[in-house]
């Protein structure tokens, strides 16, 4: 921690970089109206809005190749991405 606050950067074994890109094999960016597409494409489906966050995950989730590997579920209420 104390070489992060001198110099703003962090470096991690290359076992850690692995287990790390295990779970999150890949990063995306999405932007607002991706975002609110999103939103409208759950509202439309769920009738359920979601929060912003979520729909980022959603998002993910519409474009991502394999759909397979990611459910929604239904749980106390809520909806939920979850590794399927």
């Amino acid at each position: 921690m104390e070489d992060f606050e001198q110099s703003g950067k962090v470096t991690i074994s290359a076992e850690i970089l692995a287990g790390i890109q295990e779970v999150i094999p890949e990063s995306v960016s999405v932007g607002d109206t991706e975002i609110v597409r999103a939103m409208q494409v759950f509202y439309n489906q769920y009738k359920y809005v979601i929060c912003p966050h979520t729909a980022t995950a959603f998002s993910y989730f519409l474009n991502a190749k394999d759909r397979s590997v990611i459910s929604i579920s239904h749980i106390n209420g809520a909806y939920n991405l979850v590794p399927a």
